[in-house]
């Protein structure tokens, strides 16, 4: 298995530019908290944030300045496949310097939360075919310097995972990959999936337009077994259990 490069920029100098493929194999460090948190985001923008995230040691420090990353055309080529690859390469960086995080920072009887952004900044290198990305400095704690509370997986994974139901309900699982088994609450699922309120409302449509179709997704992607229960409170769906294993691989001979 290939080892992750340990890229340590200075003096403002960009991270990454380079032509070649993303390595699969890097992993990717969220804390637990923007994992749980609300992204706000699209499929596309997420891959693009996990090739720049993946390009970061996530126990190192870093100024704000120096998550300065590049993202070519043939780089997001080779886990995007789309018919204009310039095009929606720009419209995911579209969609991440658009978007922001909402994270509960309730504490005891006061409900509170924080809204932060993904990056700093975004620049368009449009006769090149790249694009720029240097990360929020808020994006920070919760990207590096991950010690404990965090959740990690494979960028080769997530490239595969073409909706965001089932990119978000990935990471959920992963933050208990250890023990593979978590049960989740019906309204964190709502919120962290950001399901509509058809299917906030009907566990019928969220086991439909939802559940289904994103377990579905993670066992043809990311190498998974997942079984699910839903939990009730009386008549109403109150949790999912959810327990997952990787596939055993067939052997070679």
């Amino acid at each position: 298995m290939p080892q992750k490069e340990c890229i340590t920029p200075k003096n403002g100098e960009v991270l990454a530019e380079r032509t070649d493929v993303i390595d699969r194999h890097h992993t990717i460090g969220l804390s637990n908290d923007l994992v749980r948190a609300v992204h706000q985001i699209n499929a596309d923008g997420k891959l693009l944030l996990a090739i720049v995230i993946s390009r970061l040691d996530s126990m190192a420090t870093y100024k704000m300045e120096d998550t300065r990353t590049t993202v070519t055309v043939a780089q997001w080529e080779d886990l995007h496949k789309g018919k204009n690859p310039w095009r929606d390469l720009k419209r995911a960086a579209n969609n991440v310097f658009e978007a922001e995080i909402r994270m509960d920072t309730s504490t005891g009887t006061k409900n509170r939360y924080k809204r932060i952004r993904w990056c700093s900044s975004i620049e368009y290198c449009e006769s090149e075919a790249k694009v720029i990305v240097i990360l929020s400095r808020e994006l920070l704690p919760h990207v590096t310097q991950l010690n404990v509370k965090f959740t990690s997986f494979k960028v080769g994974n997530l490239g595969e995972m073409r909706t965001l139901y089932a990119w978000r309900l990935y990471e959920l699982l992963m933050q208990w990959k250890s023990t593979g088994m978590v049960e989740i609450e019906i309204e964190t699922l709502h919120e962290c999936l950001e399901v509509p309120n058809s299917c906030s409302v009907n566990f019928g449509e969220m086991r439909r337009r939802v559940i289904v179709p994103a377990v579905k997704e993670i066992e043809d992607k990311a190498n998974l077994e997942i079984m699910w229960n839903p939990k009730k409170k009386g008549r109403r769906v109150a949790s999912i259990l959810f327990g997952f294993t990787e596939k055993k691989q067939p052997a070679l001979f």
